[in-house]
């Protein structure tokens, strides 16, 4: 320490920087996996990974001394693991996700939201029984502990009641969606409403439910709405992608029929 002349602060700041840059190239691998699978070209994954990359929540709360970077590349990862199905790999990433951050219950929820039979929902659900019931065991009964969040619905009925009767709160969420998702916002149900009418990727289409998940969590965990709300990326992305594509298509099309 003292040869480098790093402080203990400057020390640990390098050790989270370590931790996210890890969890960053993760996650875009696992962005990148995840869309492989549902029929996206290179160039598609690419542009995925450009706007996870660039994306003010991963810009700002990936690059600070917090464990969001690496609370994204557990999600993508696992994410993408229940779309290959390959279970086993499923379960061990949950198990690290749950004790990365609580968050990566959203891996278990789009594991199972995901698949298309009966059977490998079961599968799926089997697969995430270890580390969510590792996580309960640890935080309820071997180190129980009043600090932190209150998971009771009555605290988190309060918390939805209280934000949805202030204009001021209304316009704090509508704040924390546009830092979230910025022009994905927009251009991501544009994309839902193109892949329903094409049809021709279900799992993204059984993936959406994902969105509807990670918008009720921070509600829930009484914690911040942005940074929750930015863990719908591995359907959000993919789906402001087909927009994107959409749109170049037609522009190459017209621009073509011109020439």
């Amino acid at each position: 320490m003292d040869y480098f002349d790093l402080s203990e602060d400057k020390a640990m700041g390098y050790r989270f920087a370590l931790i996210n840059a890890i969890g960053l190239f993760v996650a875009t691998l696992g962005l990148a996996f995840l869309m492989a699978k549902m029929h996206f070209l290179i160039a598609e994954q690419l542009l995925g990974s450009f706007l996870f990359l660039t994306s003010l929540v991963t810009v700002v709360y990936g690059t600070v001394a917090l464990v969001d970077g690496a609370s994204f590349g557990v999600l993508a990862l696992g994410v993408a693991a229940a779309v290959w199905k390959k279970w086993p790999a499923l379960g061990l990433i949950l198990l690290v996700g749950m004790f990365v951050k609580e968050t990566s219950v959203l891996i278990a929820v789009s594991a199972i939201l995901v698949q298309e039979t009966r059977r490998d929902r079961c599968i799926a659900t089997l697969a995430c029984v270890p580390g969510l019931a590792a996580y309960a065991v640890v935080r309820f009964l071997i180190l129980p502990t009043s600090t932190g969040f209150n998971y009771s619905p009555s605290a988190a009925l309060y918390t939805l009641t209280h934000q949805f009767t202030s204009v001021s709160n209304l316009v704090f969420i509508g704040y924390n969606l546009l830092f979230a998702f910025g022009a994905m916002l927009v251009l991501a149900p544009i994309g839902w409403v193109i892949t329903r009418r094409v049809g021709n990727r279900p799992q993204l289409m059984n993936l959406s439910w994902m969105a509807g998940a990670a918008i009720v969590l921070p509600f829930l965990l009484q914690t911040s709405f942005d940074r929750v709300w930015f863990l719908a990326f591995p359907v959000v992305i993919p789906l402001t992608v087909v927009t994107v594509s959409s749109i170049v298509t037609r522009v190459s099309s017209h621009l073509d029929e011109a020439l």
